[in-house]
């Protein structure tokens, strides 16, 4: 009996090693490192910001989400460097319409907010937050990584087959204990306030920024390079001196993105003569009004 006793303990001791070498090898597993490869891929200045995910490129990194991911509560998550990240939110927003993404999920930091796909073969990712409409995004301390598909937006009319496919933001409200990202009147900026990485073109109630159809970038701001780019129904945006650097679009609706001399976009930059302004008003070939005349 005593030997008995003695191989039974042996193989329980067995049993549970074996589930802890699967829990903490998940770095080992084929397609892992693929799969993180694009921490890094975001702004040449917050390079862990709007990041091209991974899946879109690589089929070892799509074979690692359709094999390991899991759903927990209402998300669906996958390892991710010493945390996880979620790729789906499979809930409701609360009676606030606000989505509050928990520090922790199946007991790991919640590090990357990315997105999903449905197959192997797909190529295309979709957001984690596809199908919201209208929703304030409550972002905890414990996020750095967030994929250009997290915030996936469209100001155009969308096909309601294709709603999933993208998220309308009111908003985001960043915990001040986070060390990469801070908000202020709904928009998201990094941590010191001087990069904006997403402009509130939504809600305008009680944001000082915004003064009917015309939006002034705040001077704390040195870096103006929302991943949204700059809403096509605006009237006029002004930019001061503090602005060094602009990196962002202008949205025209049905006539897309990208500077073309035979579009003018409506809205109208306000700026410094000899300052990123009036320079990125010749790039857009937007209409420039000097404030030093």
């Amino acid at each position: 009996m005593k030997y008995k006793i003695i191989i039974f303990s042996l193989l329980i001791m067995i049993v549970l090693l074996s589930g802890c070498s699967v829990s903490s090898n998940y770095k080992e597993v084929i397609g892992y490192q693929d799969f993180i490869n694009d921490s890094k891929t975001g702004y040449d200045d917050v390079e862990y910001y709007n990041i091209v995910d991974s899946m879109e490129s690589s089929q070892n990194a799509r074979k690692y989400f359709i094999e390991n991911n899991r759903r927990v509560g209402d998300y669906i998550i996958t390892d991710y460097e010493n945390g996880v990240c979620v790729n789906k939110f499979c809930g409701s927003a609360d009676v606030n319409n606000e989505i509050s993404i928990p520090e922790t999920i199946d007991g790991k930091s919640v590090v990357k907010l990315g997105g999903y796909i449905e197959s192997i073969n797909d190529d295309s990712v979709i957001g984690a937050f596809g199908g919201n409409v209208g929703v304030t995004i409550i972002i905890p301390s414990s996020v750095k990584v967030i994929s250009a598909v997290a915030f996936m937006n469209s100001s155009g009319i969308i096909p309601e087959e294709y709603r999933y496919m993208f998220v309308d933001i009111s908003g985001f409200v960043v915990d001040e204990k986070n060390p990469y990202y801070s908000s202020k009147n709904g928009a998201l900026y990094s941590k010191d306030y001087t990069k904006l990485l997403w402009v509130n073109t939504i809600c305008k109630d009680n944001n000082s920024d915004w003064s009917g159809g015309e939006y002034v970038v705040p001077d704390f701001v040195e870096t103006f390079e929302p991943s949204n780019g700059i809403y096509c129904l605006l009237d006029k945006i002004t930019i001061g001196k503090s602005v060094k650097k602009i990196n962002t679009y202008i949205d025209k609706g049905e006539d897309g993105i990208e500077p073309n001399p035979d579009v003018i976009p409506d809205v109208v930059i306000c700026g410094y003569k000899g300052t990123a302004a009036e320079k990125w008003a010749k790039e857009n070939y937007a209409n420039f009004i000097a404030l030093d005349n």
